[in-house]
């Protein structure tokens, strides 16, 4: 045997690699192990997301190498993703192959009822949840497909191909919006803020940079003054949804001020 294409788990590919009388000049062709992941965005469309990701992780009982493996939903949309989603597997119909209409159906492995169970105890005793309400329900080798929110990092369930009826869902907020960790200053330019003076003793802090957004009288003299400083970054006047990630990544956010 010149060539091994294989589909399963890393374990079975090493075992049948090893029958070989060479196996380091056996060429393979392997897939397995995918973590097949939908990225959902904030301006996602619900009911299309939604449909789409059901039909995605639970089409042929998720027991497909091309199946949604775990859902990862931005952070501002996630509740009402999950709500949703839940709403929509707890609707799915059930019973045997041959009947019509049906969308779920018994597993085939004997212990896989069992070993699903348990990933989706461990991500329940790390902090998730179970959000539908059938979710986790088994019957012999049936087994009702559980949407987990949120499932942690480190769990089975999260690392790991679960080739069944699991629905892991995960938030993320997006990247920092400064590639550098820094201090925060939102508001007018204008000499009452004392953004002036901000400048100056930001000179003594090591580390960190200094990110301003706003505009005033000061504006130009103050990027004058930054001159030649690559730690202070000005940004302008902001909207307040472009605000939000500065203030949520900064490691503070200043309010400087200056009596007379």
């Amino acid at each position: 045997i010149a060539s091994l294409a294989f589909i399963g788990s890393t374990k079975v590919a090493n075992i049948l690699k090893k029958q070989h009388p060479m196996p380091n000049r056996l060429r393979c062709v392997l897939g397995m192990g995918a973590k097949n992941p939908a990225i959902v965005l904030q301006d996602a469309d619900l009911d299309l997301t939604v449909s789409q990701c059901v039909t995605g992780a639970l089409s042929f009982n998720g027991q497909r190498c091309t199946a949604l493996k775990i859902l990862f939903v931005h952070k501002r949309l996630a509740e009402r993703f999950v709500e949703r989603l839940a709403e929509a597997v707890d609707a799915l119909p059930f019973g045997m192959p041959w009947e019509p209409d049906v969308k779920l159906t018994p597993l085939p492995e004997p212990d896989k009822v069992q070993r699903l169970a348990a990933w989706v105890e461990e991500a329940r005793k790390k902090g998730a949840r179970v959000a539908n309400h059938y979710g986790g329900l088994s019957n012999g080798s049936f087994f009702f497909p559980a949407v987990v929110y949120p499932t942690p990092k480190g769990t089975a369930l999260y690392e790991h191909e679960q080739f069944g009826p699991l629905v892991p869902v995960a938030p993320f907020e997006g990247p920092a919006p400064h590639p550098r960790p820094y201090f925060f200053f939102a508001g007018r330019l204008e000499p009452i803020k004392g953004v002036d003076d901000l400048i100056e003793v930001f000179d003594g802090v090591a580390g960190p940079d200094l990110v301003i957004a706003g505009a005033g009288t000061l504006d130009a003299p103050l990027r004058a003054r930054a001159a030649g400083r690559p730690r202070v970054h000005f940004l302008g006047r902001l909207p307040s949804d472009r605000l939000a990630p500065y203030y949520r990544h900064a490691l503070a956010s200043l309010v400087p001020s200056k009596g007379f």
